[in-house]
């Protein structure tokens, strides 16, 4: 680089020292003044396609977006065979997203006549991005064949098919590609995501846990939390959900699941509290009040547990919990004949529910 540096301090238009040295400096990452050197040549020979071309390269480096596009779209006016110019400009509009431009204007042609892994890959990942999960999983498939051994590819493919519902394709795939990388979290991630589409809660447990073990993510923690859940082992889901509510206060399922997880650990006053914000929040949420009766009455707050539920009567939000939780309160405080009344209500309601027919007896 230092003989380049004389030479150019000697002859400060050689074209090709100035590109030799814009090649050495990209070799270093050094993409800001490698762009220098390349915009020195353009300016000399502005014909020069290859020159125009690492000028776009280095400018996308730079996050120099539309500089970067103005150089690709040169080459392709000066070279429109330049097939990697087309593949640039792919990936650049990938990074800016705007995918149209991909799946409209260059994909036939990134994937015209070439046996290309990176064609079908970036198409693909257009098609993706807009919801076309068919589209990609086809061209996800070419791409596959030649280069088996690609993980990121497996991965794209089987978010694909799991979204298109082709559980078992989606399965094979990702099991074949943990033979060759059996800690890679978003092939486990993937893999415990059919399972849990299966209902098959504990297998997908398992590999929710290969993945977050390797890549703490909140997706992952919060399909564990969940599958927990649904096998019954409330105390580890109860502790995740309790993590993702106070990470992300403002996600109403989250904050939702952990009072649910709360409430079946027999964590009630814990389980009010959070139930308190929450109807402080939208106090009109009929669900939310009737979870704060609910652990009112839990905790023996029975005439706050009445106020609440009455003044849902009152509004007209009447199902059976509101008058079984009603009435069970009501018979705490001696009320016995109002609770009689809203445990026949609930009768009325449910006639097949035993649970109101014993209380009432």
């Amino acid at each position: 680089h230092k003989i380049l540096s004389r030479v150019l301090m000697i002859e400060p238009d050689n074209k090709e020292a100035l590109k030799t040295a814009g090649l050495s400096l990209v070799n270093l990452e050094r993409f800001d003044e490698a762009a220098k050197c390349f915009e020195r040549v353009v300016k000399l020979d502005d014909n020069d396609a290859n020159s125009w071309f690492y000028l776009g390269c280095c400018e996308e480096k730079n996050d120099n977006v539309k500089k970067a596009e103005k150089a690709y779209k040169k080459v392709l006016s000066l070279r429109p065979e330049y097939y990697d110019a087309y593949k640039s400009l792919g990936v650049l509009y990938l990074k800016t997203g705007e995918y149209e431009k991909i799946t409209k204007k260059l994909g036939k042609i990134i994937v015209a006549g070439k046996d290309d892994f990176q064609s079908y890959y970036i198409l693909a990942s257009a098609y993706m991005a807009i919801g076309e999960e068919r589209k990609s999983a086809e061209l996800l498939k070419l791409a596959h064949v030649l280069v088996p051994e690609h993980i990121q590819i497996v991965n794209n493919l089987a978010s694909c098919l799991i979204a298109l519902n082709e559980l078992d394709e989606a399965l094979e795939y990702s099991n074949k590609a943990l033979k060759l990388d059996d800690n890679n979290s978003q092939l486990n991630f993937n893999i415990g995501t059919i399972y849990q589409l299966k209902h098959q809660y504990n297998k997908a447990i398992e590999y929710f846990n290969k993945a977050y073990i390797k890549d703490q993510t909140t997706p992952t923690l919060s399909s564990l939390a969940s599958c927990m859940a649904s096998v019954g082992r409330y105390e580890q889901a109860y502790n995740y959900y309790k993590t993702l509510s106070v990470l992300y206060p403002d996600k109403i399922n989250f904050v939702n699941n952990y009072i649910n997880c709360a409430i079946e650990c027999g964590n009630y006053k814990e389980a009010l509290e959070a139930v308190k914000k929450q109807a402080e929040k939208n106090p009109k949420s009929v669900e939310t009040q009737k979870k704060l009766g609910f652990l009112y009455r839990m905790l023996e707050k029975y005439e706050d547990s009445i106020e609440v539920f009455e003044k849902l009567v009152k509004r007209g939000k009447i199902d059976y919990d509101v008058y079984y939780n009603l009435g069970i309160s009501q018979v705490q405080t001696g009320n016995f004949e109002g609770g009689r009344d809203s445990l026949r209500k609930c009768v009325q309601l449910d006639p097949e529910n035993p649970v109101a027919r014993k209380d009432l007896g």
